[in-house]
């Protein structure tokens, strides 16, 4: 058997344009100044959606993932 089982798995989705928005906080952190006059650095956090089939992101960061946030 040529190549890995997993190489071969497709999982078609039919999607209706504008129905669907994917939400997600991403993984990784950006030391960012947050506070420029004390020169304060902190960490930021991307919150990243995008509506279904398209292929342009918002990404908005924010100093947590609390639930205020």
């Amino acid at each position: 058997m040529k190549g890995r089982l997993w190489e071969k798995v497709v999982l078609p989705q039919e999607r209706e344009l504008g129905k669907e928005l994917f939400i997600d906080w991403v993984d990784d952190t950006l030391a960012c100044v947050t506070d420029s006059e004390m020169n304060n650095v902190g960490e930021v956090h991307f919150f990243v959606t995008t509506i279904g089939e398209s292929s342009n992101p918002f990404v908005e960061v924010f100093p947590d993932e609390t639930q205020e946030t």
